[in-house]
C-alpha cells in the first residue's frame, strides 16, 4: 500500500486549512477594522451634526428673542400711541362738549328773545288795537319794522358773543393741535455737509486719478457738472464738493471704482465707471421715488416723470435737511392737521408731500421752487385746491383754503423743529445783517441787535425823538416792514427800547 499520496494529501489539507484560517483572520481583522473605522466616522458625524444643530438651536432661540423684543417694543409704541389717541380723543371731546354747551346757551337765550317778542308783540298789537281802533294784521305791520331792527341788533350781539368765545378759545385749541403733531414727528433729521469724501490707500491714486497735466480729473468733471474733487486736505481722502448731490454720490461711487484699479486708467475707462454710477444714481432715485410716495400713501396712479422728480429730492438739501424726508414729514403733519379740524385729508396731504417738488428742478432750470412746484403740478392735472395749498406755502398768494393754511403750518413744523436744519456761519451772518438792516432806517433809532440767532431784534431809539407812545407805533411799522421784506421760519420778537435818564453836577 503505497502511503505516499495519503501522506502528500494530508499535507495539502494541512496547508490549505492553515491558509484558511489566517485568511479567515485576516478578514475579520479587516471586518473589525472597518467596523472601528464606520463606528468613529458616524460618531464623528454625530458629533457635527449634534453641534449644528446645536448651533441651530441657538440661532433660533437668538431670532426668537430678537423678534420678542420686536414685538413688545411695537406693543409699547402701540400703547404710547393708543394713549395720545385717547388724550387727543378726550381733549376733543372736551372741546366739543364746551362748544355744544356755548351753542345750546345760544340757542337758549335766541329762543328767549324770540318767546319774549312774541309776548311783547302781542302786547302792543292790543294796546294799538285799543287806543287806535286799527285791526289785528295792521297792528303787527305798524310795529313789526321796529322789531326787525331790534332783532337785527340781538341778532348782532349773539354773533359778536360767538365770535369772541371762540377767539379766546382759538389759540389754545391750535396749540394742542399742533402740540400733538410735532410729537408724533420722531423721525431723525438729515443733514448733508455739501461735502462727499473717499478713502484711498496711497497717494499713488492721487496721481492717477489726477493724469498727465491733470487731463483726467478735468475729463471726470466734465462728465460731473458742479462738482470738484479737492485734493491735499487730509492725507487719505479725497473730497467732493458742490451742490449738486447727485452728481457728488455719482463721483464719489466713480472714484471708488478706479481706486480698485491696480494700474493707470485712460478717458475710456473713467467714461465708462461714471456712466455706471450714474446709472446706479438714476434706479436709486426711483426706488427712492417709489418709497416715498407708499410712505406718505399718496392715492392714486403717479407719472413715471413725476416719480423720477420725488427721487430726486433724495439729493438736495435745504439748510442741510433733506427735501425728501421733510416731504413725508409734511405729508404725515397734514394729515393730522386736516383730520383734526375736518379739512380734506388727501388734499391737504397730496398739497404738502408735492409743496417742494421744484426743488428738484431749480438747480437745473432756474426759478423759484415755488412756482416751479406750481408748473409741475397744473402740468400733471392736479387739482386746483392742491395745486393753490402747494404754491402758497411760502405766502406766493395768499392762502384761500383751509389745505393751503395746513401746508404752510405743516412746512413751519417740520423745517422749525430742533435739529432738523442746520446753515453755515456765512448765511447766518448775512440773515442777521440783513435783520438789523431792515429796521435800523427808521427816525429816532441810534442802534439795532439781532439777538436769540435771528428770533429778536432790538431797536434802541432816542428819547427826546420817539415818546413813550412812539415806541408803539415803531414797533408795529418795523414788524410789518420784517414780515414784507424778508423770509424766515416761526417768528421774529420786535423790541424797542427807550431809556430816560437825567443828569446833573454838584457843584
Amino acid at each position: 500500500m503505497n502511503y505516499f499520496p495519503i501522506l502528500i494529501g494530508i499535507g495539502i489539507g494541512a496547508i490549505i486549512s492553515l491558509i484558511a484560517v489566517r485568511i479567515n483572520k485576516s478578514h475579520k481583522a479587516e471586518i473589525e477594522r472597518r467596523r472601528v473605522e464606520i463606528l468613529g466616522k458616524g460618531e464623528k458625524e454625530a458629533r457635527e451634526l449634534l453641534k449644528k444643530a446645536e448651533s441651530q438651536r441657538e440661532n433660533i432661540k437668538k431670532f426668537a428673542q430678537e423678534e420678542n423684543d420686536h414685538l413688545e417694543k411695537q406693543l409699547e409704541s402701540l400703547k404710547n400711541t393708543l394713549s395720545f389717541k385717547g388724550n387727543l380723543l378726550t381733549k376733543k371731546e372736551k372741546r366739543n362738549e364746551n362748544q355744544t354747551a356755548i351753542i345750546n346757551q345760544i340757542k337758549a337765550e335766541i329762543r328767549k328773545a324770540q318767546q319774549e317778542t312774541k309776548e311783547a308783540e302781542e302786547q302792543i298789537v292790543e294796546q294799538l288795537k285799543s287806543k287806535t281802533k286799527l285791526d289785528i294784521e295792521e297792528a303787527k305791520k305798524t310795529i313789526l319794522k321796529d322789531f326787525d331792527k331790534d332783532l337785527e341788533v340781538e341778532h348782532a350781539n349773539l354773533m359778536q358773543k360767538v365770535e369772541e368765545e371762540t377767539c379766546e378759545e382759538a389759540p389754545t385749541i391750535a396749540k394742542n393741535l399742533l402740540k400733538g403733531v410735532i410729537q408724533r414727528i420722531t423721525s431723525a433729521s438729515s443733514v448733508d455737509k455739501q461735502t462727499t469724501s473717499v478713502t484711498i490707500k496711497n497717494d499713488k491714486f492721487k496721481g492717477l486719478l489726477i493724469g498727465k497735466n491733470g487731463k483726467n480729473i478735468e475729463y471726470l468733471e466734465s462728465l460731473l457738472p458742479d462738482m470738484d474733487v479737492i485734493f491735499n486736505i487730509e492725507p487719505n481722502l479725497v473730497y467732493i464738493a458742490g451742490l449738486n448731490l447727485a452728481n457728488r454720490v455719482a463721483a464719489k461711487k466713480a472714484i471708488s471704482s478706479l481706486h480698485k484699479e491696480k494700474r493707470a486708467f485712460d478717458h475710456d475707462k473713467i467714461k465708462k465707471v461714471v456712466e455706471k454710477a450714474k446709472d446706479e444714481v438714476s434706479h436709486d432715485i426711483e426706488k427712492a421715488g417709489r418709497e416715498a410716495v407708499k410712505k406718505a400713501k399718496i392715492q392714486g396712479d403717479i407719472p413715471e416723470e413725476l416719480i423720477m422728480l420725488i427721487g430726486k429730492l433724495k439729493y438736495r438739501t435745504s439748510f442741510g435737511q433733506n427735501v425728501l424726508q421733510h416731504s413725508i414729514e409734511m405729508a404725515g403733519a397734514a394729515s393730522i392737521l386736516a383730520a383734526e379740524i375736518g379739512a380734506d385729508i388727501e388734499k391737504a396731504k397730496t398739497a404738502a408731500f408735492f409743496h417742494d417738488i421744484g426743488k428738484a428742478i431749480d438747480h437745473d432750470v432756474g426759478g423759484s421752487h415755488d412756482q416751479l412746484s406750481k408748473e409741475i403740478l397744473e402740468k400733471h392735472n392736479f387739482d386746483a385746491d392742491i395745486v393753490h395749498a402747494a404754491y402758497a406755502h411760502h405766502d406766493a398768494e395768499p392762502q384761500r383754503t383751509p389745505e393751503a393754511m395746513i401746508v404752510k403750518a405743516a412746512d413751519a413744523i417740520s423745517a422749525g423743529r430742533p435739529g432738523a436744519r442746520q446753515e453755515s456761519l456765512t448765511n447766518y451772518l448775512e440773515r442777521i445783517q440783513k435783520l438789523e438792516e431792515t429796521v435800523k432806517d427808521f427816525e429816532g433809532v441810534k442802534k439795532v441787535f439781532a439777538i436769540s440767532a435771528g428770533r429778536e431784534v432790538r431797536m434802541m431809539v432816542d428819547e427826546e425823538e420817539i415818546n413813550d407812545k412812539g415806541i408803539v407805533e415803531l414797533a408795529t411799522k418795523a414788524a410789518k416792514k420784517i414780515e414784507e421784506e424778508l423770509t424766515y421760519p416761526g417768528k421774529i420778537k420786535v423790541n424797542v427800547i427807550r431809556t430816560t435818564k437825567s443828569i446833573d453836577f454838584a457843584k
